[in-house]
């Protein structure tokens, strides 16, 4: 069994107290691909406040593009133990598993995000 290293934000926590956010998102015209790092740069940046939310706890979907071709992973922009204001989604290739290269116009692309939080 995995250690519990702590409680995350308010969790354990009663069904019906988070809100669930959802929005329709375009890629971006020019893609940056994301640096993995502490914390991550680039990527597609998506805002609670774009959600609906003020603060992002889970991202609770694979968001996958309108026609299949590119889904995007999430990584958190601050401490994974925070609530996320922000998060950052690295655009994935669906067929080979790799980034898409940077530059790559993803602008007529669109895909849904569903996230918990408050």
């Amino acid at each position: 069994m995995a250690a519990l290293v702590g409680s995350y934000a308010s969790y354990p926590a009663p069904p019906g107290d988070k809100r669930f956010g959802m929005s329709q998102i375009n890629g971006p015209a020019s893609y940056t691909a994301i640096t993995v790092g502490t914390p991550p740069t680039g990527g597609i940046a998506v805002t609670a406040a774009q959600l609906g939310l003020v603060e992002i706890e889970a991202v609770l979907s694979i968001p996958t593009s309108n026609n299949g071709q590119y889904h995007l992973i999430p990584f958190p922009s601050r401490s994974q133990l925070a609530p996320q204001t922000t998060m950052l989604f690295a655009a994935i290739v669906t067929a080979t598993g790799a980034q898409v290269t940077a530059a790559t116009n993803l602008s007529t692309f669109t895909f849904i995000i569903v996230a918990v939080g408050n």
